[in-house]
This record gives structure tokens, C-alpha cells and sequence, in this order.
């Protein structure tokens, strides 16, 4: 299930190949000074003076990225964007398309991202996974970013809160292997990565105790998939983030503007990393390691299980897609596909699925199964409906429920008709099962 990333530094003038895409045309050569700097390190002692254009390397009519092709072509399907250079400033430098350094400096990275995401969807015609340590208002449409070489502590998740607030959702940072709370905090963000860049990472290396903290989380998060999915494909049609600041999910809560260390990982779950000081908004919630239910708003300090590594709540009312463990995308697939429901008066989900490879999702070709209750004294009515197409999808499909925190007296409808149920007094849970024919 490997598949292989090549982590890039770029130096080249991509203002040639944007101007050409752009239609426009780029001045005369005549009015830049084209001379070469023979400093390869771009230490200019005339600073101050009139910018040269003294690229090396560009060859104006060659886009980046076609270089990269071969590496495409040989089975390269990711690439990872340093920081270096399309972040660096260079007061001396003087671009293709006549720009100064200045007036390029916001522009690069967005550029470079951009020509990188389109470069592999013209060539491939498969979706790019492009990441990047640097950006600018815009690269949310072609770009995840990591947040560089900061390490996965509190200073990074304030980093990535704040490029949510901003409408960039697909943020990540070099997870903390080495303290349970850096894997909690790792693997529950809207992707996860980790970066050996700087010494020895790999989960196998962790010893007896941290090894088995990093597995569950792992295992976890890969059967959570089906809900950050479906909660990415809200962020791309809405600007909703996945991992929402708390003055954003709950803007009038007076406490939100304080909570830099919780977030919601999408609609359901509210995540706490690095403290045990927990703030529960308005509501009903259940500790998802415990089953244990709050009422709030409320103020507490939490006792962190042992081999977990912080607190993860789920709202009163929320369903949470989950499938089987896998170890990679792609090892199977799934024609089952099971819910757990936290009970609560009302709750809806839409679980939102398409091929996963092409971009035929911008065109509609998405499955939406919505899925909403409402729990009376009679039990508990389902309202499952379906729509949309995908190539490949499943014909049919087997839905398995379970319903946390319920008495064993209480019936279930699906569509209006009752259906047959079994009811677990250890657990205080109802299963029932849903056969979908497309």
C-alpha cells in the first residue's frame, strides 16, 4: 500500500509559464536588464539598486512541471513542497514576467502550488497530493500545507486553527511521535503525516509503552475515515473546515475565544490536546473513551485514560460513519458500513462518497446518503435516503447501527417501518441493521 512521495525545492521562474496560461503577454526583453549575477547565492552587494534577472535555471518555455513528469510516469503520486526559496526573499532578483521580488513574493507559493496541482491533473488526470510548508490567500484550492518544521505542539494546532478561520481546511503538521498527546493530537487532524526529517520517527522505534498508544490512535483514525471524508467534502463545497476553531463552531459560547487547545474535528467530535482543562459548550456530550455523559456549558478537569493520549467528546446526537480496520486506502473495499449513533433527541448526517481518484466529484458524480432521527417516547425514528452515482460504487449496501446509551424498551423505525432490533444490557446498546439497494 506504499506509495511514493518525492519532497521538492523550487527556485524556477514560474512566472513565464503563469503568464502563458494567463494569455498574457510578457515584456520585451528589452526592458529588463536580462544580466546574470555571479553570485550563486544571490548576496548582491549593489542591494538597493535596480533588480537583474539572474535565474540560472528557468527554461522559459518549459513549465516546471514537466521535468517532473518522468518521475510521475516511473509512479511518483505525491510531492512535498519545502519552504525554501519559494519563501525566501530576494531583493535583487528580478522575475520573467517584470515583476520585482515584492510584488512576487505573496504570488510564488500560490503559483507554484497551483502549476504543481494543475501539472499533475493534466497529466494524470487523477487528483494531486501536493503539500507545502508556504502559501498565500488562494492556495486552498490546490494545496494541502504542513506547518513546517515546527514540530506537532500547541504552537502548530493555533497555526492550523487559524488557516481553517480562513477557509484552508487540509492543514497538517509533523506529528510528535515521542508524548501520547502528540499522537492524539497527530492522528485526529484533517490529514496526518509524520516526518522523519529530524531523528528516528517510525512508530516501530517507539518501545513498549508509546508503540501501542501509536497503533490504537492509528487504527482509530483509518476507521474514521468515512466521517473526515465526508466532512472534507463539506469543506470543499462550503469553506467549512474540518478541524474548527471554537469561536467558529460556537462563536457565541463565551469561553470559545480562549479555547486555543480544543477544536471540533467536524460535526461530531470535540477534540483537547495538551491539557486536561476540558470546556464543554452548551449541550449534551459522551466521552468517547469512557461512555461517561456531560451536560453543559461546563468547566472540568479531565482524567486522561490511560494509553490514550487527551480527551475526544462526541456531541448528543451525532452519527459517526465507521468501517472495518484496514491498514492503507485501497486494501478492499466496502459494501458494509456500520454507524454509531450517540443518542440524543434529533441527529442527521450525510455521508458523502465518490471515486476517490478523478475529479469528476467537481461535476456532481457524488453518492449523499442522509441519514436523521429523532428520538421520542416511542423509540427512535430513521429517516435514510439516497442520491447521486459514482463509477464503481457499490451496488448495494449493508448499513449496521448501533445506538449508544439507550433502554431496552424502545423500538426502531426506519422510513416509517419498524424494523427488527437486538438490545445489549451490557452495553445499553441497539443494533439494527438497513439494506440499501441502489
Amino acid at each position: 500500500g506504499y506509495k511514493l512521495s518525492l519532497w521538492l525545492c523550487c527556485n524556477y521562474d514560474l512566472s513565464f509559464e503563469e503568464e502563458r496560461r494567463l494569455g498574457a503577454k510578457i515584456e520585451s526583453e528589452n526592458s529588463v536588464n536580462w544580466e546574470y549575477h555571479p553570485d550563486d547565492f544571490e548576496k548582491d552587494a549593489n542591494i538597493g539598486h535596480d533588480p537583474i534577472y539572474m535565474d540560472k535555471i528557468t527554461k522559459r518555455g518549459e513549465p516546471w512541471f514537466e521535468h517532473l513528469k518522468k518521475f510521475v510516469d516511473q509512479g511518483v503520486s505525491a510531492f512535498k513542497l519545502d519552504g525554501a526559496y519559494q519563501v525566501n526573499e530576494h531583493p535583487d532578483r528580478c522575475w520573467g514576467n517584470g515583476m520585482t521580488d515584492e510584488e512576487m513574493h505573496n504570488l510564488y507559493p500560490v503559483i507554484l502550488n497551483k502549476q504543481m496541482s494543475l501539472g499533475y491533473r493534466e497529466h494524470t488526470g487523477k487528483r494531486a497530493m501536493i503539500y507545502s510548508a508556504g502559501g498565500y490567500t488562494g492556495i486552498q484550492q490546490y494545496s494541502a500545507t504542513w506547518a513546517g518544521d515546527t514540530g506537532g505542539g500547541p504552537k502548530p494546532l493555533v497555526s492550523m486553527l487559524n488557516h481553517g478561520m480562513s477557509g484552508h481546511s487540509n492543514t497538517s503538521c509533523d506529528m510528535d511521535v515521542f508524548t501520547p498527546a502528540g499522537i492524539h493530537f497527530g492522528f485526529l487532524q484533517t490529514w496526518s503525516q509524520i516526518c522523519s526529517w529530524a531523528y528516528w520517527r517510525h512508530p516501530w522505534l517507539l518501545g513498549d509503552e508509546l508503540l501501542p498508544v501509536f497503533k490504537y490512535y492509528a487504527k482509530l483514525r483509518y476507521r474514521l475515515l468515512p466521517y473526515i471524508y465526508s466532512m472534507a467534502h463539506i469543506a470543499a463545497s462550503s469553506g467549512m473546515p474540518v478541524m474548527r476553531a471554537m469561536p467558529l463552531a460556537y462563536p457565541d459560547d463565551p469561553a470559545s475565544d480562549r479555547l486555543l487547545d480544543h477544536y471540533m474535528l467536524g460535526e461530531g467530535f470535540l477534540v483537547a490536546v495538551f491539557t486536561n482543562k476540558i470546556h464543554l459548550p452548551e449541550g449534551e456530550w459522551i466521552d468517547f473513551w469512557t461512555g461517561e455523559k456531560y451536560s453543559g456549558p461546563l468547566d472540568f478537569e479531565y482524567t486522561i485514560p490511560k494509553d490514550r493520549g487527551g480527551a475526544l467528546f462526541v456531541k448528543a446526537g451525532a452519527i459517526i460513519p465507521i468501517w472495518d480496520e484496514i491498514d492503507y486506502i485501497g486494501q478492499k473495499s466496502f459494501s458494509d458500513l456500520k454507524f454509531q449513533i450517540f443518542s440524543g433527541k434529533e441527529g442527521e448526517f450525510t455521508l458523502c462518497e465518490d471515486d476517490g481518484i478523478t475529479y469528476e466529484y467537481l461535476e456532481g458524480r457524488v453518492l449523499k446518503t442522509k441519514i436523521s432521527f429523532l428520538h421520542s417516547e416511542n423509540g427512535y425514528y430513521f429517516n435514510i435516503t439516497s442520491e447521486g452515482e459514482y463509477d464503481g460504487m457499490p451496488a448495494e449496501r449493508n448499513f449496521q447501527f448501533a445506538i449508544q446509551g439507550c433502554n431496552k424498551k424502545e423500538d426502531v423505525f426506519i422510513n416509517e417501518t419498524k424494523t427488527k432490533r437486538l438490545y445489549n444490557e451490557e452495553k445499553k446498546e441497539i443494533t439494527f441493521s438497513f439494506h440499501l439497494k441502489r
